[in-house]
């Protein structure tokens, strides 16, 4: 009974941060999963914002995965709440907000070794698209954070001229992140370093905190330097003093998507 009320406090937590931003919730089936997702689309307006969530409670403790990776405190959500751009959806990663894995297409391996898989990939991309369509086919800057980030770099070959990527506290390198943690490398997932080209010709600004112990902003300028050259040049690293990885990015994101913009 703890873990259903723990489950359905979280859910209830993101309904009242999505409330807050005039943001509906609905459920899409997208590829294998069915999403959650919270909008506010306006067909007449002139972009979209898209924000991707991050891994969420993927682990109870280091060595016990969680059954539910619905977060606790769902950051990208807030960011989206907090974006006063006409149109903003937030799509929360496979399994989350879904039942974990008694959702379809769901099992444990969708928030360890697999969090970035094909499929995984596959089904953002399809949501994406068909809020693109549903917004009447605007540009559209993909914002993701922590793990979200990690996705959005690699949609990124997907998407199209005058869009743009932010990632915030992401990683770029997961096989340079997993080996500076010390944890079992993400063997099921794609990593942005290899599979991310450049080809779409959308720039990505990655976002990171001075003070992130998670996502260390050192390994994120390090991979930089490891993406091919013609993604190289679409990509730059803004360091920001005095945040780390949960903090304080929903607090000051209006003031930081209104610079960016």
């Amino acid at each position: 009974m703890a873990m259903l009320s723990g489950c359905a406090d979280r859910a209830g937590t993101a309904l009242q941060i999505a409330q807050g931003g005039e943001l509906s919730p609905e459920t899409m089936a997208a590829g294998r999963f069915d999403l959650r997702l919270f909008t506010r689309i306006d067909p007449a307006a002139s972009a979209l914002a898209i924000y991707l969530e991050g891994d969420g409670r993927a682990w109870i403790r280091r060595d016990r995965l969680s059954d539910d990776p619905t977060p606790i405190d769902p950051v990208a959500l807030r960011l989206a709440a907090g974006d006063p751009t006409t149109s903003v959806a937030y799509i929360a990663r496979p399994c989350q907000f879904m039942g974990g894995a008694e959702a379809r297409g769901c099992a444990p391996r969708y928030w360890s070794g697999d969090r970035y898989a094909p499929e995984v990939v596959e089904a953002l991309n399809e949501a994406v698209e068909e809020l693109r369509r549903r917004a009447g086919s605007p540009p559209v800057t993909l914002v993701g954070y922590s793990g979200g980030g990690t996705l959005a770099l690699l949609l990124a070959d997907r998407m199209r001229p005058g869009d743009r990527i932010i990632t915030v506290a992401a990683v770029v390198d997961t096989d340079a992140w997993t080996a500076w943690h010390r944890v079992t490398p993400l063997a099921g997932s794609l990593n942005p370093i290899h599979a991310y080209t450049g080809s779409s010709g959308v720039a990505a600004v990655h976002l990171v905190g001075e003070r992130d112990d998670i996502v260390p902003p050192a390994l994120t300028e390090a991979a930089m330097a490891r993406l091919p050259a013609t993604a190289r040049l679409l990509n730059r690293v803004e360091r920001i003093d005095d945040f780390d990885h949960a903090c304080c990015w929903a607090r000051e994101w209006p003031a930081i998507i209104a610079r960016l913009r």
